[in-house]
């Protein structure tokens, strides 16, 4: 097994988990904002005042741009936020376990790669 500084080791973790993060909040951010005009439109069609009408007259009602942008400001940072921490739980899991982070360096244990540097991903 190589040795490595500890120090080194735990910034690169620190690097690595902190990516990690910063995906899952692109993640979330991608994924709020194509969910966000259904899922306005399904809370508009819970309204008592909307009972009865068809999703089309709700968002012509609304107003199409309204559909888009109103509240997505909240939505972006409440599911970027959950995502980019699910993803940042995970990998540092994955870390205590010992399995590394997801894309980050591992140290293969197969005959063919002994007392090599780790690569990504293990090969």
């Amino acid at each position: 097994m190589l040795e490595y500084d500890s120090h080194v080791l735990f910034r690169v973790l620190q690097t690595q988990l902190g990516i990690t993060f910063m995906s899952g909040y692109l993640a979330g951010i991608i994924c709020a904002i194509v969910s966000h005009p259904a899922d306005t439109l399904v809370s508009l069609k819970g309204k008592a005042a909307n009972a009865g009408k068809g999703f089309g007259q709700i968002a012509k009602d609304f107003g199409y741009s309204n559909l888009f942008t109103k509240g997505l400001g909240t939505r972006i940072i409440m599911i970027g936020t959950l995502t980019g921490l699910q993803w940042w739980i995970y990998d540092t899991f994955k870390s205590a376990m010992g399995m590394g982070t997801t894309g980050g360096l591992m140290e293969c244990s197969c005959p063919q790669c002994k007392g090599k540097q780790p690569t990504a991903g293990g090969h």
